[in-house]
């Protein structure tokens, strides 16, 4: 499977790209600039220069999947969340539609269901998160919205909490993370089809919200119409049970 990785240089990006390739998938890096390439080629990756907030219209020809790990970054203004958080998202959507890729995963932020309920510095962030997440759902692709809690730099241990809604805050090890991206490509149970009844907004859809990194099992969930659903499964994913997905 060929996966093209969008922010394959961010903190998450890079631990993404070398466990695709662990895992036998095809990961084309998605950078912004070449002097990156040779960082990602080392990684597993094979490097494709393009930026967010240009023309993205090509960049998904022969690609399976697409995984949006990028973001405008911590710091960057509300113009570069419009630009990179939600506009960038949007175009790769189309990108994918337009050249018959059928499958989507993407990585959101706890809190964008509720943008107007967040600290108000939050607030641009969670919306373009928001508004990228309705994009995706509405698109028809076979998709997957992950939301994690707090990011952090901690070493991964395969271990996650995932569900339709935590009811909780956390954090979450973006080697974690990483992993959990994997195991949504591998995995078809994670993955939403709207319905011709419903837009599919994220109350709807199914999504995992990866929080507290000590947590002991990862857990998925079915949803249906907007109910929260039953857990299917709890598992703990450690990086040599992900599953393997030779092109």
């Amino acid at each position: 499977m060929r996966v093209l990785v969008a922010g394959s240089h961010g903190k998450i990006g890079r631990r993404l790209v070398g466990l695709l390739a662990e895992h036998g998938y095809r990961p084309v890096a998605m950078i912004r600039d070449p002097e990156q390439a040779a960082e990602l080629r080392d990684l597993g990756g094979e490097p494709l220069v393009a930026n967010l907030e240009g023309d993205l219209e090509a960049v998904t020809e022969g690609c399976d999947a697409v995984v949006y790990t990028a973001g405008g970054g911590a710091g960057s203004g509300a113009a570069k969340k419009e630009t990179v958080d939600r506009q960038g998202a949007e175009k790769l959507i189309e990108s994918a539609l337009r050249h018959g890729v059928g499958r989507f995963v993407i990585v959101s932020s706890m809190g964008a269901d509720a943008p107007d309920e967040g600290p108000e510095q939050m607030r641009p962030y969670y919306a373009a998160k928001r508004a990228a997440d309705d994009a995706l759902a509405a698109s028809g692709l076979d998709y997957t919205i992950v939301r994690p809690g707090q990011l952090t730099d901690e070493p991964g241990d395969g271990r996650v909490s995932a569900a339709l809604s935590l009811g909780r805050s956390g954090q979450v090890s973006r080697g974690d993370v990483a992993a959990v991206l994997v195991a949504c490509l591998g995995d078809g149970r994670t993955v939403a089809r709207p319905s011709s009844c419903s837009t599919a907004t994220p109350r709807s859809a199914r999504h995992w919200r990866a929080c507290d990194s000590g947590g002991r099992r990862a857990r998925t969930g079915r949803s249906a119409g907007g109910s929260r659903g039953r857990p299917y499964q709890r598992r703990r994913l450690p990086d040599r049970r992900l599953p393997d997905r030779a092109a």
